[in-house]
């Protein structure tokens, strides 16, 4: 489910899922298409589809506030293998990663990376320590001040990147030295900091060397093109091969990957622009992996299974209604929702129990705080309970204790009507439904509200001045450490697009970044998402489930390295099956012809 969307997600979702821009992706082929040796539309190509509403625009790893969404971190996994990679369980998979092995000193205040030099460019050269390195000043540029859109960078004070790196040097062609300022939460600076510094191939994005703004301005430019010539230089399982704009993207395995190699050649992913198209492509066996919506699990059940395998699974992540709390918000509305008694009284009159039985059909879990309760890990506190139930006569004593009185049904305070506008995503009749269900259970409490649909493109780049209330995007955090930091931590900066700033929820966010004994750790993390309940920084909504389709012919399609719902083709296995429906490649034959064994460069190693 969307964005759970975002990483940061990515990392947050959505949701939380969570969440998708709109495409600006050049179409076309790009003259340093990989071979293709034996084309088939049929016999090697794999069609993947992306949640309905998603759509990529961003392909390189770093990525600012409107350009980060969990389908553009999808896309550039692809092409730029990550640092670490972890099994299911948590731990770093070194044999799978490019940092072979990491020793961490003094106190937790030196680590020393080191690279495996088996990793290799697709031009012939090696991955080496100052490719890392030039992520990191990357980093350093977008995260200062005054950057030009669409940066600054999002994930700026996650896991102590980058402020609190004291230096960040190399030590032969394959050692990175870090020293932090303090030491920290290992879990935390591993999970959320390292994994970061994605190395980028420096010789071919170095283009403007100690000029950083001019860097990031001719990024802005190329990043939601991937058939610009930089993007051809990778170390990931695929390369980008062309496509139709705002409709498919096809890439082509990667010969000179480290990795698990695809074995197959051609990989499409497709956009989709409503749930309705998306079961289509279900239905018509158009498609060999993807997501199901939650909502149609019942009727796939008798109509889809004599070719999919339906899996439920559920990410790391969490389901949000924003509210904006920022100075200058439409109306003046942050005045009202910066009051806790009226986001609380808001909360009492959404009745999670109801969205989940009547608009997920079962297949979402309540949100109790910024974090939903499955997949269970030991991230979440077992000891949590809903702290603001639905119940629509206790909203209407909190609202009334807070000096609303009820006029012609609408709750006014000083002539002023507890009434604004909630945006919801279009294209998902689940969201529609669930935005009218919260109208209709508000309306009881006598709050007025106005139902506005918008593409999720439309409320990403939303400034804080054009939106009350938005429905639909949520976080998702990848896979690692929920500590809240890119959240609440700085009203503004990061994921926080609701304003929301709190001295005590400062505070607990930085004692979960602090070193400590793994139980200390834990309680840390607990007492955070209990304050998350009380406060309500953002109102809580269910978390749906995802449904993961896979085609019968097809293996490998919930990868061990896929915890937390991010898939890694390279591990999918393709299977010649007779019984295989020939549309699923041959919708994209024209994307899919365009590459052809001609158009080949064959690249030499760099001078």
């Amino acid at each position: 489910m969307p964005r759970k969307l975002m990483k940061r997600v990515r990392k947050s979702i959505l949701t939380s899922a969570v969440a998708a821009l709109i495409a600006t992706v050049s179409g076309g082929v790009s003259p340093a298409s990989a071979a293709i040796q034996g084309f088939s539309p049929s016999s090697s190509t794999v069609v993947a589809a992306l949640p309905a509403g998603g759509v990529v625009n961003w392909f390189f790893p770093l990525s600012g506030v409107v350009t980060d969404s969990l389908y553009n971190y999808w896309m550039s996994t692809l092409l730029y293998h990550p640092l670490l990679m972890f099994h299911s369980n948590g731990r770093v998979a070194w044999q799978h990663s490019i940092v072979d092995h990491l020793q961490g000193s003094d106190h937790g205040t030196v680590y020393t990376l080191s690279l495996n030099p088996k990793w290799r460019w697709s031009d012939g050269t090696p991955v080496t320590a100052k490719d890392l390195l030039f992520t990191w000043h990357l980093i350093q540029a977008a995260s200062a001040p005054k950057v030009p859109p669409p940066w600054p960078y999002l994930q700026a004070g996650v896991g102590d990147i980058p402020q609190g790196i004291q230096s960040m040097t190399t030590s032969g062609m394959y050692t990175v030295v870090i020293h932090l300022k303090a030491g920290v939460n290992r879990n935390w600076f591993i999970d959320k900091g390292l994994n970061q510094l994605t190395p980028l191939p420096q010789e071919v994005f170095n283009r403007y060397p100690n000029q950083p703004m001019a860097e990031l301005r001719w990024l802005a430019k190329i990043a939601s093109n991937p058939a610009s010539p930089p993007f051809q230089v990778v170390d990931g399982p695929f390369r980008y091969a062309g496509g139709q704009a705002g409709e498919d993207y096809v890439f082509v395995s990667n010969p000179l990957y480290a990795g698990h190699k695809p074995e197959f050649t051609h990989l499409v992913w497709e956009e989709t622009a409503s749930e309705a198209a998306l079961y289509a492509l279900y239905r018509t066996h158009a498609v060999d992996w993807g997501y199901l919506p939650a909502e149609d699990i019942g009727r796939a059940s008798a109509s889809l299974t004599a070719f999919y395998h339906l899996t439920t699974t559920y990410a790391l992540s969490y389901k949000n209604l924003l509210l904006n709390l920022n100075t200058g918000a439409p109306g003046h509305i942050d005045r009202m929702f910066r009051q806790v008694p009226i986001r609380q009284a808001l909360q009492r009159g959404i009745d999670q129990s109801a969205l989940v039985r009547d608009v997920y059909r079962g297949y979402a879990v309540p949100d109790v705080t910024a974090l939903a309760p499955k997949p269970r890990t030991w991230f979440y506190d077992p000891g949590l309970r809903p702290r603001y139930g639905f119940d629509i006569a206790r909203g209407r004593q909190l609202l009334a204790r807070a000096g609303w009185r009820r006029d012609r049904g609408v709750l006014v305070q000083h002539g002023e009507p507890l009434a604004f506008t909630l945006q919801y995503v279009s294209g998902s009749a689940t969201i529609a439904d669930e935005a009218q269900l919260i109208q209709r259970w508000w309306a009881q409490e006598g709050i007025r509200v106005k139902l506005e649909p918008l593409s999720m493109a439309a409320l990403l780049s939303e400034k804080p001045s054009q939106w009350q209330a938005i429905l639909g995007m949520g976080f998702n955090y990848g896979r690692g450490y929920p500590s809240g930091g890119e959240l609440f931590g700085a009203a503004g900066r990061g994921a926080d697009k609701e304003g929301y700033q709190n001295a005590t929820m400062t505070h607990l966010i930085a004692a979960t970044h602090q070193a400590a004994p793994s139980a200390a750790s834990a309680q840390r993390l607990y007492q955070y998402e209990d304050y998350v309940a009380q406060q309500l920084p953002v109102l809580l909504v269910p978390d749906p489930a995802q449904i993961v389709v896979t085609a019968k012919h097809l293996f490998g399609g919930l990868a061990e390295f896929s915890p937390f719902q991010h898939p890694w083709p390279q591990y999918w296995v393709l299977k010649p099956t007779s019984s295989r429906p020939p549309t699923a490649a041959t919708r994209h034959s024209a994307s899919l012809m365009a590459v052809r064994p001609s158009q080949e460069v064959r690249d030499g190693p760099r001078r």
